[in-house]
């Protein structure tokens, strides 16, 4: 399965233009590297027949930024001020599926928390703004612990495992296809036929959502539009790290 961008971005006439003519050579060699797709307003409807789905319609001002949720397979937009949630409860979603198919009897999340401060980057618009330079506080750190139990933890004792085949099938449907741990895990599931005992996971959150705009910040978007800016500082957008404890039985 081919890896899609991590950022994507419908342009205008004049942007669509410009890159096919290579005025803007970070935007092509973002494109050359498979981080950034770029795609002209008219070829919106027919994206679905690339399994390309977008959370909302571009507005077609040149500045629809969307942001690669691989855990839903879609791409959700800058400008979508729960964009952090919606990561942590696809992701959470994901994890818990996996772990069911594996024949986890018990996921519990556990209380601690750890945050690791990556770069900030701010978009100059004035939604997106929220949502990237959104601090994850004490306060939001308990409303997502919140979101992420209702979203990931499951009991169930009577729950049996699918076949291999199907767990990997689900994991790469759903952005797990390169997490190593669980692939220990479902070769165990492979090996044995059945996992057993107690284990420990940690899920960690929004580096999603870093690694895409480290990409964004590489990118000069002031050559098309006065209104976006992704610019690096030190200091503000987080990784959140959670522990799950799994019984297999």
């Amino acid at each position: 399965m081919e890896e899609k961008p991590s950022l994507l971005i419908i342009a205008d006439d004049d942007l669509s233009y410009g890159i096919n003519k290579g005025y803007y050579s970070d935007l092509s060699n973002a494109i050359k590297l498979n981080n950034l797709a770029v795609y002209p307003l008219d070829k919106v409807p027919s994206l679905t027949d690339k399994d390309i789905h977008l959370s909302e319609k571009p507005i077609g001002d040149g500045e629809d930024v969307y942001l690669r949720n691989p855990y839903a397979n879609n791409y959700v937009s800058m400008k979508d001020s729960n964009i952090l949630n919606t990561f942590v409860e696809t992701k959470s979603y994901a994890i818990k599926e996996a772990l069911v198919k594996m024949g986890a009897k018990d996921i519990v999340l556990k209380e601690s928390v750890h945050d690791k401060s990556t770069s900030r980057y701010e978009v100059n618009n004035e939604m997106s703004a929220k949502v990237v330079k959104a601090e994850i506080n004490g306060k939001y750190l308990n409303e997502l612990t919140v979101d992420m139990k209702s979203s990931i933890e499951s009991h169930d004792p009577k729950r049996e495992p699918k076949p291999y085949q199907e767990v990997m099938n689900f994991m790469a449907s759903h952005g797990l296809s390169n997490d190593s741990r669980l692939h220990l895990l479902a070769e165990r599931l492979k090996t044995d036929g059945r996992i057993s005992g107690t284990e420990k996971y940690e899920v960690i959150y929004c580096s999603e959502i870093a690694r895409a705009l480290k990409i964004a910040a590489s990118i000069d978007y002031k050559v098309f539009s006065d209104n976006l800016d992704f610019s690096a500082e030190h200091n503000h957008v987080h990784t959140i790290s959670k522990t799950l404890e799994i019984n297999f039985g």
